[in-house]
Order: C-alpha cells, then structure tokens, then sequence
C-alpha cells in the first residue's frame, strides 16, 4: 500500500491532541496524517501500534528533521527494526543516535556501507567504521566491485586492498589518488601482503620514491631478497641499524643488515638527511 508523503497532519487542529492520539493508534488508513505530526507523545503512540507498516516506517524516516529521541525509539523496538530498508534508513538519518547507528552498521550489505563511507555529512567516526566494516569483507565483493573500489575507494578502503590476490586491483590501488603513504606503510606493516603487491609498490613510481615506504619494504618478508638489495642503497645507515632489530624480517635479512652496517661508514648529518650513504 503507497503512503502518502504530504504533511495532512498541517490541516489538523494543532490543540486537537487527544484526536491526534487516537489516530497514532488507529487504522492502517488513519495513521498517514500522523506520519507528520511533530509531538513526540503522538509519535510515540504511533510506533506503538501494531498496525504501524514498513511503509509508514519509511515514510517517518525521510523526514530530515525528526529528533533523536523517536530515531532511539525505533531503534529499540525489534519488531520496527525487522526490515533492512528501516535499519538502512535509520544509519543514514542525520540525527541517529551515535549509537544507534554504529551498531546497525553491522547489518549493511557492503555497497550500502560504501555509500555511508561515502557521505560527506555523515560523521566521522561512522565513516571511519564504515569503511573498517568494508575492509572486513573485502572477500564478499566481486571482481568488478573491488576495482571500482580500488579506484574510488576512500585511503582506508584503498590501502585495505593491497591484500588482494589479483594483479589490476593491486595496480588500481596504487594509483588511486586517495591512497596516502600511510596508509600504504600500514599496509606493509600490518596486512598480509603478498610478494606481487610488494612487487607492484616497489615498481611504482609515486611510492617507490617515499621513503618510509622503503624502509616498511625492507621490513616486509614479502619483499624478494632482490629487491631489498636495491631498496637498501637509498637508506641511510642509522636507519638499517635500527631494521636489524626488528624481529618480524626474516633471520638472514637481519643478518645482511648487520653486515651492510658494519661494511658503511658513518656520514655527516647533512649526508644522513639527505638520505645517502
């Protein structure tokens, strides 16, 4: 049944409250009005009725300045929220509770979550967990979908698919202009990135050239061995005497290092900021 989306409840004597409270808890045909009325006693009644349809719901949601308290409201009653359209409504409404909303997130099919990540007036902490609720299941997205989302996909989003297995969506991701350094070392640093992504960063241009990014890919067992001998020339040495340290790199890399440190001679603190050896 289509309902109505004009504000008939304005004809209504504004005094006429116990009228108004008996049409919240009237017949599906006597709750349109009602949609619109802005007492929160009267919309109170409304959620409470059985009669109350997904419809309804829908239609009491795209109104933009509907207050926090009814938007909690509806997100506690069970029986309101068993419609994904409500749950969808309710994370998207600009004034859902903080709450309310990062607990519905869990419920979103991704490309909804991507839209909300997507939302300049959506806050930040909801973005922000939108889009760590999207890294989460990268494995549900197709092919096609993950290159639109290497290639669009926010910094968070981006940096998240420098685990993947394929090839294009890796050389898509590198050249996303959201991706940041950070987030590509964090990638090196935290995810499971293969040798083709550790490959793919090395070759790159624009990050090839950074570099903490050399230096987290030196860090990474992912790196070939080849690779980590041209990175190396560019680092200076307190830099490598720190990596020899770092018990995630493989045992003979750690070994070179120390080698290569010993072999270095110390530079001035001009040639040091520079980046030469």
């Amino acid at each position: 049944m289509a309902v109505s989306r004009q504000p008939i409840c304005a004809n209504l004597d504004p005094m006429d409250l116990d009228e108004r409270l008996r049409r919240a808890q009237g017949s599906v045909e006597e709750l349109a009005p009602v949609l619109f009325d802005h007492s929160e006693e009267v919309l109170l009644a409304l959620l409470d009725n059985p009669r109350l349809t997904e419809e309804h719901l829908k239609v009491l949601l795209s109104r933009k300045g509907l207050g926090r308290n009814i938007l909690a409201e509806i997100a506690a009653r069970a029986r309101l929220l068993r419609a994904y359209a409500v749950k969808l409504a309710l994370v998207r409404h600009p004034h859902s509770p903080r709450h309310v909303s990062l607990v519905l997130l869990r419920y979103l099919y991704p490309f909804d979550l991507v839209r909300v990540a997507a939302t300049p007036a959506a806050a930040a902490e909801l973005r922000r967990t939108a889009e760590e609720a999207i890294v989460a299941r990268l494995t549900m997205f197709s092919l096609g979908e993950r290159l639109t989302l290497a290639r669009q996909g926010s910094a968070r989003v981006a940096a998240g698919l420098l685990s993947d297995s394929e090839d294009q969506v890796i050389r898509a991701v590198l050249d996303n202009p959201r991706l940041t350094e950070a987030g590509v070392v964090r990638a090196l640093r935290e995810q499971d990135i293969g040798p083709q992504a550790a490959r793919a960063v090395a070759a790159h241009p624009r990050w090839s050239s950074r570099y903490e990014v050399r230096l987290a890919l030196i860090r990474n067992p992912a790196t070939s061995f080849r690779c980590v001998l041209e990175l190396v020339q560019q680092v200076r040495r307190r830099d490598l005497a720190e990596l020899t340290a770092d018990r995630m790199m493989p045992a003979d890399r750690r070994t070179y290092l120390a080698r290569l440190v010993e072999r270095r001679p110390g530079r001035s603190k001009r040639a040091l900021t520079q980046g030469s050896d």
